[in-house]
């Protein structure tokens, strides 16, 4: 008899979006990892309002494996449409769960008796427990609405049973969440937590192939979403004002700011589109204040011409795409990485920006507050590139720690520093560094910010040289930044004997990290370049690593290999590139990058 696995499987519920099962699993996994376990989450789900098939998938480990996984150890089913795409994932001797009730259940049920029923949804290789959830639920709870919630509760409290979870874990994450709902809800949470756990305890025994033990950390650990790191961060880089317009899947970093914003010198304002935000965050900035906007890639495209006019006149401001897949409306709610050349590239002409690539929840805090300084110093964009995945999906992390840098407001001129000067210069590069001192409205001698080239007095000119002198000194502040050491720097990880590199970037570093230890198992020793920008890019350190290694995988979510390109473009190593891509809006894995390169390195 083998061994159970202990800490270490995927949970896949099959169900239908809009019903009310989301904030069901995010407690369950909440729960998980309160018993110390390292705990992600992940949300497959239409874009419709509801009644579509959608997935919610929990991985738990021991060892910080933050990847979906491409296998399935328990499975709940509740819907007929999604079920045998689960169950062919599903390993041997996974357990399944389902509702004995459901039209897919007295099917499954007339199966697994050896009557007629849906064999295509039946293996004998797998642990069924059939269990009457939506019986149950409708013999305790009155109110329809209540029925159909408290259902999923339900079969929380059959899982937690089987597994051995705590339900004083539960129960706690159920007053976390609920607190704002009263006690009659949170009852009613507790009610059928309770059900589910005495129906498996006196029904089943518990699957033998799966335990799950708990875990004391030393250490504070966290379990947040990529969207409450870069609201988080926004307001530890002393943000002051953010627009933003409900966009999937971008929303909730603006809802978290909101929420924030009774506590902090924050104005949260709601546009009426994606480039008015922008233009409102553009005003604020011209201000003085310390201002973002949060959009995905439809919002970013109807901001281009504001992006461009920040890059020109000069106004800081921090931009949050979480990208998605598109073009178009596209898939909403699927996740892509396919925004990088529009975000180095967007708007007509040339227009400068820096644009960031955080990989894990703790670089999306720490590049967030990050940029603050960064805009206020170069005076001009900063886009900090997320992605769906990183935004919408639970991550367990380490402590964020308290910004170690100050706030830096930039080259801006006190009232008194103004008094002194007789002949304000708002375009006069003093320090060589391209970036020129500026001031605030009603704070002394002023300047007219206009779209329009201009010379160093600000006033209208069409010279060629004060047209080349502009736009050479944009291109500067580029440079400045990089070379000022407060950009972020590369992650590397290189083993001795390592032949091969990896490229990759945000969401994607999570796959890749575990498909590195899934390729060093069989003898292949891969090292990992984590790219922290791709404006500036940081060429010196891609020159050595690229020089180091024989062949380079560059990992991105998008069909055109897009960071290849812009790699290519500038390092001209075509023949030593090799591009692993996906961009069909599902989850990269581990298994998928590893097999690619495994059989890449075999020919």
């Amino acid at each position: 008899m083998h061994s159970p696995t202990v800490n270490n499987l995927q949970i896949e519920v099959a169900t239908t979006n809009g019903d009310y099962s989301v904030s069901t699993n995010d407690t369950l996994a909440n729960g998980l990892f309160k018993m110390g376990l390292d705990v992600t989450t992940r949300r497959i789900f239409p874009s419709n309002i509801k009644g579509a098939p959608s997935r919610y998938i929990i991985r738990l480990s021991d060892c910080s494996l933050m990847a979906p996984n491409n296998r399935t150890d328990i499975a709940v089913l509740l819907i007929e449409e999604l079920a045998g795409e689960v169950l062919d994932r599903t390993v041997s001797g996974g357990v399944i769960v389902y509702d004995s009730t459901s039209s897919l259940g007295e099917k499954l049920t007339a199966a697994t008796d050896g009557r007629t029923g849906s064999e295509e949804f039946y293996r004998e290789d797998c642990v069924y427990y059939p269990v009457p959830l939506s019986q149950l639920a409708a013999t305790n709870f009155s109110d329809s609405r209540l029925k159909r919630i408290m259902r999923n509760v339900i079969y929380v409290g059959v899982l937690s049973q089987l597994l051995g979870i705590k339900p004083a874990a539960i129960r706690e994450v159920f007053k976390e969440n609920f607190s704002d709902k009263g006690k009659k809800v949170i009852n009613s949470n507790f009610t059928a937590l309770k059900i589910g756990r005495n129906y498996a305890r006196q029904q089943f025994a518990p699957p033998a192939n799966y335990q799950l033990k708990e875990i004391t950390h030393k250490t504070p650990r966290y379990f947040m979403r990529g969207n409450d790191a870069t609201a988080l961060g926004t307001v530890m880089g002393g943000c002051t004002y953010a627009s933003w317009y409900p966009i999937t899947p971008a929303t909730l970093h603006g809802e978290n700011l909101e929420r924030y914003a009774p506590r902090y010198p924050l104005i949260v304002e709601q546009g009426e589109n994606e480039d008015s935000c922008l233009g409102r965050a553009l005003g604020a900035a011209w201000a003085g204040a310390r201002a973002s906007v949060s959009t995905s890639g439809p919002g970013l495209s109807n901001m281009a011409e504001f992006l461009g006019f920040s890059s020109f006149a000069e106004i800081p401001v921090v931009i949050f795409n979480i990208q998605r897949m598109g073009p178009a409306t596209g898939l909403p709610t699927h996740t892509k990485q396919g925004d990088l050349l529009a975000s180095l590239y967007l708007s007509h002409d040339e227009s400068p920006r820096i644009i960031l690539t955080p990989s894990t929840v703790e670089q999306l805090y720490d590049y967030s507050w990050k940029a603050f300084n960064i805009a206020a110093r170069s005076q001009m964009p900063v886009v900090i590139l997320s992605d769906m995945e990183l935004g919408l999906s639970f991550y367990t992390i380490a402590e964020l720690n308290y910004p170690e840098q100050p706030i830096d407001p930039g080259k801006i001129l006190s009232e008194e520093e103004l008094g002194k000067i007789s002949d304000f210069e708002r375009y006069r590069d003093l320090d060589g560094d391209g970036i020129c001192y500026r001031s605030l409205p009603g704070k002394g001698p002023t300047y007219v910010t206009r779209g329009a080239y201009h010379d160093r007095e600000a006033n209208l000119s069409e010279k060629p040289a004060d047209c080349s002198q502009k736009i050479e000194r944009l291109f500067k502040k580029v440079q400045t930044a990089a070379d000022s050491g407060q950009l972020p720097s590369p992650v590397l990880e290189e083993p001795d004997g390592a032949e091969v590199g990896i490229i990759g970037f945000g969401s994607s570093i999570y796959a890749i990290q575990e498909a590195v230890g899934l390729l060093r198992e069989q003898d292949i020793q891969v090292a990992l370049f984590d790219l922290p920008a791709i404006s500036p890019l940081p060429t010196a350190e891609l020159q050595e690593f690229i020089d180091r290694y024989k062949t380079i995988f560059v990992v991105e979510q998008n069909y055109t290999g897009q960071l290849q390109k812009i790699i290519q473009t500038e390092f001209a190593v075509e023949n030593k590139l090799q591009g692993i891509r996906r961009y069909d809006g599902d989850y990269l894995t581990a298994q998928y990058i590893s097999r690619y390169c495994r059989e890449c390195l075999e020919q």
